[in-house]
């Protein structure tokens, strides 16, 4: 009894220790191998300090190819000859557990054909020499390292440290469940094509929860992509986008900020961000609403065909009694019975009085 008890304890510890994901992460990535490499091929490298099992996750590109796992792994874990293509320049990836994202990295470039790779150095990634299968050695290697920042910095150029962002919506038309518009306002831009990133996310964890229309795709897209040469010009410049709360979030309202970034084209890095927060109206609230007002509509529609109408007081029972009701066009609604007696007694007595004569002319002849 003793032993099986002890094999039971002992199996659940493997198993939970096997699924445990604490600090997980895509720790380095290669975009652009060396040339001169004939085998050598893009890649990258997942880091656990505990064992996991990668079964049903998966690693999700900007262009949303799909890598799946089957494997068991703790420490370093290389994804070599990797079947998506990586792009070299506005890369971006994601790890995700079923449908929950566990690990990103920043948008990313590399136009050196060399053993540069883009590492996790805590809490920043650098571009430096490979540690593949090795621990990165991002603080002793200092004068070879260019983390994020140093590249936002390159990018920031003249006035672009000045750019602003204004965003105007509706707040009536921001509802779980439909498409609704974001008007965007850049200003102080030098000339150029700016990529623009707007999505919106829950408040306490900054999980995006929008999908945004990308025009020249025709097709929707998870909000954590930028939207291409979104803005062009110089100066103020201004475009409208389209987003819709993604289907899995159907049932979340409110709490929720809008977020947008502001890039140059062909940049890794964004120049300036504005986060505000927005009210989402839940599914099926406006409906009432909406009933509400057609009624109104409705009622308003009967005030006016009364109003329409010329009516006059109706007596019934009265000896004067006459046609006391007529439409606007004159078509008769409603006539009294006295009324009627009047109009058509006439006729009863010409009747009668041919018929009189007629038994007349017979009994003479």
């Amino acid at each position: 009894m003793k032993k099986s008890m002890v094999f039971g304890i002992s199996f659940l510890f493997c198993f939970v220790t096997l699924n445990f994901v604490s600090g997980i992460m895509i720790n380095e990535v290669e975009l652009n191998p060396n040339d001169e490499c004939n085998d050598c091929k893009e890649w990258l490298e997942l880091y656990s300090q505990e064992p996991v099992n990668l079964i049903n996750w998966i690693i999700i590109d900007k262009d949303n190819n799909k890598f799946y796992f089957n494997a068991s792994f703790s420490g370093y874990y290389v994804l070599e000859n990797i079947s998506i293509s990586l792009n070299n320049a506005n890369e971006q990836l994601f790890l995700y557990n079923l449908t929950e994202i566990i690990s990103q990295t920043p948008i990313i470039s590399d136009s050196q054909n060399n053993d540069k790779t883009w590492q996790y150095c805590r809490g920043n990634w650098s571009f430096i020499n490979s540690t593949k299968r090795q621990e990165n050695l991002c603080q002793t290697e200092t004068e070879q390292n260019q983390t994020q920042e140093d590249i936002e910095e390159e990018n920031q150029e003249g006035n672009t440290k000045n750019i602003t962002l204004e965003l105007k919506w509706d707040e009536e038309d921001i509802i779980n469940g439909e498409e609704f518009d974001i008007e965007v306002t850049a200003n102080n831009l030098e000339q150029g094509d700016y990529d623009i990133k707007l999505y919106i996310t829950e408040k306490e964890n900054d999980t995006i929860i929008s999908e945004t229309y990308h025009e020249e795709e025709n097709d929707w897209r998870s909000s954590t992509y930028y939207i291409e040469k979104a803005i062009s010009g110089s100066g103020e410049e201004s475009g409208t986008f389209t987003l819709r709360i993604n289907e899995k979030y159907k049932d979340f309202d409110d709490n929720t900020k809008i977020n947008i970034r502001i890039r140059k084209s062909g940049s890794s890095n964004y120049l300036v961000e504005e986060i505000k927060n927005i009210d989402l109206i839940p599914r099926g609230e406006n409906a009432s609403n909406e009933e509400v007002i057609l009624q109104k509509e409705e009622i308003e529609e009967e005030r006016v065909v009364l109003e329409n109408q010329e009516t006059s007081v109706i007596r019934l029972g009265n000896k004067k009694s006459e046609v006391i009701d007529k439409s606007k066009n004159g078509n008769l609604l409603y006539e009294s019975t006295n009324e009627k007696i009047k109009k058509y007694s006439i006729y009863a007595f010409c009747i009668f009085l041919i018929g009189v004569i007629i038994f007349l002319i017979k009994k003479k002849f």
